[in-house]
């Protein structure tokens, strides 16, 4: 409503993508009709992997948390929260209309009701829990034993094992100094990378930018302590392996391959290389922590964010490099 008042523009018009793209597909496979397997072109828009699409959202459900935290008497913020005042205002409004009153009155009923306690009743709760629970426990965990200060240990391990060695030094300077420290120039890339992988295995940034200085979310801070006192295994693979000879890029493409992760660009390497690379995918994905449809798209995420178009047609089973893009590659290869 605020943009639509300031700009006479709604959220996809204001910060989705302003071209299209077209695209086209087979219709009606598989079927016995006479449109069967005919090409049809369409043009669509990319909003989903928009970035500036994408960055708004995100930021409207950051500060809508930052909100509830305060309604609800939560300690610690999400930072780095940017959001135009009337749009604050008005998820601020709608947020106390809808959830301040029953924090209220939450509070208010617990402070005057009295609870009886049995405490035989107690002691056998308790035995039966713990009966249960060692019961349930298994032999062996990775899972540290306070586990409720660590909801996300899994994710923000995939995160540090898949991450090439530099933005891995760059989360040990963090490390030593307490999950704050000075911003450099060469830091960007690396930033970019780490929150890449964060936004896919946490939903949203592990690392933010306040003027020069880079700080690591606050609610991610225990599981990182916790992966710097129990090093966990990590790929020894450099980042930017020589699967390409950038020298033979254009500006564009080396910068799109320079920024692919590791497992990314062997993604890619296999298939240029490989007739079949389903099954090298998998095992790629799998080194991964993910599949082998979200690596394509992750791949094709990043090519539209510097080219402005996808390099891997993966609608087919088998995906493949398009046209365009796969005789520079192949010339590239090391």
């Amino acid at each position: 409503a605020s943009l639509r008042k300031n700009k006479q523009k709604g959220i996809l018009d204001t910060y989705g993508p302003s071209s299209v793209e077209e695209q086209e597909y087979y219709a009606f496979t598989n079927t016995v009709c006479p449109q069967a397997n005919k090409k049809i072109h369409i043009t669509v828009k990319n909003y989903s992997t928009y970035p500036n699409l994408r960055a708004y959202v995100k930021e409207l459900v950051r500060y809508g948390e930052n909100t509830l935290r305060e309604l609800r008497g939560y300690k610690g913020r999400l930072r780095g929260v940017t959001i135009d005042e009337e749009t604050a205002k008005r998820i601020k409004n709608f947020l106390k209309k809808e959830y301040g009153q029953q924090a209220t009155q939450a509070n208010g009923s617990s402070k005057e009701s009295n609870v009886i306690i049995d405490p035989e009743k107690v002691k056998i709760l308790r035995k039966d829990s713990d009966d249960t629970s060692e019961a349930l426990k298994p032999k062996e965990t990775l899972i540290p034993e306070n586990k409720e200060l660590y909801t996300d240990i899994q994710g923000v391990t995939a995160i540090y094992t898949t991450i090439s060695p530099k933005a891995r030094s760059l989360l040990d300077r963090l490390n030593k100094s307490t999950w704050e420290c000075s911003a450099a120039q060469e830091d960007e890339p690396l930033i970019m990378e780490i929150n890449r992988l964060a936004e896919r295995y946490l939903g949203r940034a592990l690392l933010v930018v306040e003027g020069s200085k880079i700080i690591a979310e606050d609610d991610y801070q225990d599981e990182l302590e916790y992966i710097y006192q129990n090093q966990p295994a990590t790929s020894s693979e450099e980042g930017g392996s020589k699967l390409f000879d950038s020298s033979e890029l254009t500006s564009e493409i080396k910068e799109f391959v320079d920024a692919l992760l590791p497992t990314q660009q062997k993604a890619l390497y296999v298939l240029m290389t490989n007739e079949n690379p389903q099954s090298d995918l998998e095992t790629i994905a799998e080194e991964a922590h993910t599949m082998p449809q979200l690596l394509l798209d992750d791949i094709n995420a990043l090519a539209i964010q510097l080219m402005g178009n996808i390099i891997v047609d993966a609608v087919d089973q088998k995906p493949q490099i398009l046209d365009e893009y796969i005789d520079l590659l192949k010339q590239s290869v090391v």
